[in-house]
């Protein structure tokens, strides 16, 4: 895995693994949950006036 630099490319990484995993595993696996958990905390630290 390359190292991951800019705010929007972890999104979009992010974003790839929760479509593998809700394909594969559906929305009550516990590491999807995990995955959109840390996706609405990284989109959330990217939107101006917003205090992470």
């Amino acid at each position: 895995m390359y190292p991951i630099t800019h705010p929007d490319q972890r999104v979009e990484r992010l974003e790839q693994l929760l479509e593998t995993f809700l394909r594969r595993y559906g929305p009550d696996h516990p590491t999807t949950r995990r995955i959109t958990d840390q996706l609405n905390r990284v989109r959330g630290a990217n939107q101006p006036g917003r205090v992470a």
